[in-house]
């Protein structure tokens, strides 16, 4: 099926008054959030949705790191996402939100929708609760969909433009296959010991970055880039391997599209080296070079 930016932006102008403010479900970790279009425009499409500190807490505390909540409340901890969020009394989390509230609507709240990780902007923190929004172009509908990804935000979307009934089955599908790869990795990893890792490594001598070059380049890390940073980060590690990276449930996340994950991982892990983020230590050991 060929789909057309410009025939998708007539479809939401024409029904612009019966889509705005309209809900729908949105499933991302094995989780259904409720979100809200707030805005049709000439070029985007505006999703907001707000989370209530408690909520926030209570997710996290019931242990699901792949949740909405879990990245909200990691990126008011800690930006950096250096420290797993550990909070579990909800005005806590709110008084450090509101203490870095400038600041934090700077960084996204990185999720996967589907096949697709998404970032959505913090667009606002209260007493109550904290406000995310994402603006999704028609472009990026056609984009998607013309690749064959019908498990992603942008079919949602269309979808719903187009009146029909959304099914949600391949969403909970997809989640149920990548548990079974996680476990199963978790598994192997268990069982078997790289020789080289039973090796003692020092990297009490290597230099760190400062926050403000972290910053820096932070900032310019996108598409792969980013999600291969995430990987590492999943690691909870300063030290890792290729192998280790490619068992992240994010990376793994993308198994079934047929691509070369690990040429993939390994293209974007060295262009990481380049930046400066990353340094090889040995034949098969990296190390992250923020703190």
């Amino acid at each position: 099926m060929s789909y057309n930016a410009e025939g998708i932006r007539q479809i939401a102008m024409i029904n612009k008054r019966s889509l705005k403010q309209k809900f729908f479900i949105v499933p991302s970790g094995g989780e259904e959030y409720k979100f809200k279009i707030s805005g049709i425009g000439s070029r985007f499409i505006k999703i907001e949705k707000f989370f209530y500190y408690s909520d926030i807490i209570n997710a996290v505390t019931g242990g699901n790191d792949r949740s909405f909540e879990y990245a909200i409340e990691q990126i008011i901890v800690d930006p950096s996402k250096n420290k797993k969020p550990v909070l579990e009394d909800y005005n806590e989390l709110r008084e450090r939100a509101l203490a870095n509230k400038l600041n934090l609507k700077k960084y996204y709240i990185n999720v996967f929708i589907g096949k697709k990780e998404y970032g959505f902007k913090i667009a606002g923190i209260g007493n109550k609760s904290v406000k995310i929004e994402l603006y999704v172009g028609y472009d990026e509908i056609v984009k998607e969909l013309s690749s064959g990804n019908d498990i992603s935000l942008e079919f949602i979307l269309l979808e719903i433009m187009m009146g029909n009934e959304v099914d949600y089955s391949k969403f909970n599908q997809l989640y149920d296959e990548d548990d079974l790869i996680f476990n199963e990795d978790e598994d192997l990893l268990d069982d078997s010991v790289d020789e080289e890792s039973t090796e003692e490594i020092n990297i009490d001598n290597i230099e760190k970055l400062s926050d403000e070059e972290f910053d820096e380049l932070f900032s310019n890390l996108k598409g792969w880039n980013k999600l291969v940073f995430d990987a590492i980060e999943d690691t909870l590690s300063e030290t890792f391997t290729l192998d280790l990276l490619l068992s992240q449930k994010r990376i793994l996340s993308y198994k079934s599209r047929g691509d070369d994950l690990e040429e993939k991982v390994l293209d974007n892990l060295n262009q990481l080296i380049d930046l400066g983020l990353v340094s090889k230590i040995n034949k098969n050991t990296y190390v992250k070079l923020w703190v």
